[in-house]
């Protein structure tokens, strides 16, 4: 699909265990799971799950998300 921008949207597969790379980051802690456009609860639950563990970037006490960041 494409945004409202024209930009690519997909869902990215890879390594002989068809791993989908945004779950992978996201259990990770290495990045959001962004609510607002995305109704998937698993990714939902690997980022609640990474929060509650402390993992990756949820070890900061105040995590800025990427669409706030931009906003200042």
């Amino acid at each position: 699909d494409t945004d409202r921008y024209g930009r690519s949207i997909a869902m990215i597969y890879y390594d002989n265990d068809n791993k989908y790379l945004s779950a992978e980051i996201i259990k990770a802690g290495m990045g959001w799971h962004y609510k607002r456009y995305s109704t998937s609860t698993e990714l939902a639950n690997f980022e609640n799950k990474a929060t509650k563990e402390k993992t990756g970037l949820w070890i900061d006490k105040n995590p800025i998300a990427p669409w706030e960041w931009r906003r200042n």
